[in-house]
């Protein structure tokens, strides 16, 4: 790849429900048809197998430095390589994916490792959005839902459970975005590689610190009258946003399930060589 990017780079697929083909293509586009194969003049690797054992896929190759039409592997110079791991044995869109810089000259050894989340790493963070998203703050919609002002415990309970929420919920998502492997080397997982997942992360923390603020406004500076339709839009609109971001949470946290299932296979680590 010339930049990093998976379009415009020049890819070398393969592909195990295609007779175990490694083969050269030219990636043009984000979807299927802008995966296209090289012509048969073009495909000079040598030496190539593919094979999967114990869960682990094994590609090898051979591949000429500089070819005519193909982007130029410099050996004293910088590079940038780019992976990508599918779902399955069939040709679909990628589970992950990274870049890395390698200068071929200055390797001491002919093996990149390349870290991924680990299986703590996770769990860790998947355990705390349920705590926080799964209990928590529907106590805490239910409590409002229900108006427990009677109760005196309520008004502490209620606005007690909805912090624990947003702090919950921020220590996860912090976490997990430092668990990432440094750009010491350029090796990195992208935030981006997640898909959906890592959007609707970020929009279930917003929402979360926004609903944190508006329970901490005293109304009555602000709209007089508890019976005001100032006050009564507010309790609306605040009520209405809390269970929109329970609904976006939890559509966070089935998302999630899918991509620790889905990259169950690479949670710890990748072995470049050559």
């Amino acid at each position: 790849s010339e930049d990093g990017m998976m379009v415009d780079s020049q890819v070398i697929l393969g592909q195990l429900d295609l007779n175990y083909t490694v083969e050269k293509y030219n990636l043009d586009g984000y979807g299927r048809d802008g995966i296209k194969r090289m012509p048969g003049f073009q495909q000079t690797l040598e030496a190539t197998a593919l094979q999967m054992d114990a869960g682990v896929t094994t590609m090898m190759f051979k591949k000429l430095l500089n070819e005519p039409g193909e982007i130029k592997i410099r050996p004293t110079a910088e590079n940038i390589l780019v992976f990508a791991i599918g779902y399955s044995k069939t040709l679909l869109h990628h589970q992950a994916t990274k870049s890395v810089r390698i200068n071929l000259f200055d390797c001491g050894t002919p093996t990149t490792t390349i870290k991924h989340f680990s299986g703590f790493d996770v769990l860790f963070h998947g355990v705390l959005m349920i705590l926080g998203w799964v209990w928590m703050m529907p106590c805490a919609s239910i409590l409002a839902t229900l108006k427990r002002d009677t109760h005196r415990s309520y008004s502490k309970v209620y606005p007690l459970l909805q912090v624990i929420t947003a702090v919950v919920t921020v220590v996860s998502i912090v976490y997990i975005f430092c668990a990432l492997p440094s750009k010491n080397g350029h090796i990195q997982d992208e935030p981006t590689s997640y898909g959906a997942h890592s959007v609707l992360g970020v929009e279930v923390l917003v929402l979360a610190g926004a609903q944190v603020l508006m329970s901490a406004l005293k109304l009555s500076q602000f709209c007089g009258n508890p019976s005001s339709v100032c006050h009564e839009t507010f309790k609306v609109i605040h009520h209405g946003l809390g269970h929109v971001t329970i609904a976006v949470a939890l559509l966070a946290l089935l998302s999630g399930i899918e991509v620790a299932y889905n990259s169950r296979a690479i949670m710890s680590k990748t072995e470049l060589q050559w």
